[in-house]
């Protein structure tokens, strides 16, 4: 004959406890110290994550829940920086509708110094470079024009020169040599000839 057991005191099972066809019912239950009751409040509920999120764990094998955008496409309708001025794309960015903008920032000048001088009035009429340089007349048809930010390629960088005829000028030349006319990372010298070889002031 089976009866029900009832127990008045505390029962201390030192195996296990098996109950294959019956239940337990009990007023309260203590788990590790904390009442049950309060243990199954507080766990999360079960939930399917939906991508972009996934569930998971971390290299402690604690359980996180973690942005998957791998083998996600992100559809969203703003992108806005967060703490910087503006969003870097690492890589390349295809794009294949259209791009509108309201303002554009143009891409560095490929030249280290570039513009349009009068060396009659030894000043710059403009200026298109990476950097801007100041022009200096040494004395006539010798001009020199220095800019603060010393080229890469120190004093051996690739210089081009065009005379426009205005005062004569036809041809201009600069020395790369170790003279006292050499260009250095900071400068350049030019001296302007006219079409017959003679020192002369003009534009270029």
């Amino acid at each position: 004959m089976e009866l029900p057991a009832v127990f008045y005191k505390d029962v201390l099972i030192v195996g296990s406890l098996l109950m294959p066809n019956s239940d337990i019912t009990a007023r309260a239950m203590t788990v590790g110290g904390s009442s049950l009751t309060t243990l199954l409040a507080a766990k999360e509920n079960d939930f399917t994550a939906v991508l972009p999120l996934a569930k998971g764990f971390n290299t402690s094998g604690e359980a996180e829940l973690k942005v998957e955008y791998s083998s996600t496409p992100l559809e969203v309708n703003y992108i806005r920086p967060h703490s910087e001025p503006g969003v870097t794309v690492d890589g390349d960015l295809f794009v294949d509708g259209h791009i509108h903008y309201n303002t554009i920032t143009q891409p560095p000048s490929p030249f280290w110094v570039a513009g349009r001088v009068n060396g009659i009035t030894t000043s710059v009429l403009s200026s298109k470079g990476r950097h801007t340089f100041t022009v200096e007349g040494l004395q006539t048809g010798f001009y020199q024009m220095t800019w603060y930010t010393a080229h890469p390629d120190g004093a051996n960088f690739i210089v081009f020169a065009q005379g426009e005829g205005t005062g004569g000028t036809w041809n201009i030349l600069s020395d790369a040599n170790t003279t006292s006319l050499a260009n250095t990372p900071n400068l350049v010298i030019f001296i302007e000839r006219n079409n017959n070889f003679g020192i002369t002031d003009g534009m270029c």
